[in-house]
């Protein structure tokens, strides 16, 4: 049960990185 948990924690962990970086380069594409 805590094995899944944690793993599931991981994934959205992921997602945020993922989402944060992409905003990070669509801001710097706009040359903000």
């Amino acid at each position: 049960e805590l094995d899944r948990v944690m793993k599931i924690t991981d994934e959205v962990t992921r997602y945020r990185i993922v989402k944060r970086d992409d905003l990070l380069k669509k801001s710097l594409m706009r040359g903000e």
